[in-house]
């Protein structure tokens, strides 16, 4: 699975502008996660087409970058989360990003990142 990391300005309806530009090209936003820090934004979405993602960002003058996440499921109780990323950083992995994705019966959907992700990778499977 890819998420696609957006740059943008940090300003009123940053974030709007692309979340309606890939609504009405036909995308369908799956997860999202978005921050500002100084004059500068991130948005990280994942979407149900990825070509069409980048083509369309690419088409509007927004700066992006595609990189792998993986999917995993915690149990969706008090430090769950805190047990997986402490094996994760006892393995030596770095987490470059980690968002929650949703819930689906008793556990927590997660989207995750490394700069390692084919450690990362074998350490999930």
């Amino acid at each position: 699975m890819n998420q696609i990391t957006v740059n943008v300005q940090n300003r009123v309806g940053a974030l709007s502008d692309v979340c309606e530009l890939l609504g009405s090209s036909g995308i369908n936003i799956l997860g999202i996660t978005a921050y500002g820090e100084g004059d500068s934004g991130s948005i990280r979405v994942i979407t149900n087409d990825v070509v069409t993602t980048e083509r369309i960002l690419k088409q509007n003058n927004y700066p992006s970058v595609t990189s792998d996440i993986f999917l995993v499921r915690v149990k969706h109780r008090p430090g769950e989360l805190g047990k997986l990323t402490k094996k994760i950083a006892k393995a030596n992995v770095n987490i470059y990003s980690i968002y929650m994705l949703g819930r689906e019966n008793d556990e927590g959907i997660f989207a995750i990142s490394s700069d390692q992700n084919e450690k990362l990778k074998a350490f999930l499977v």
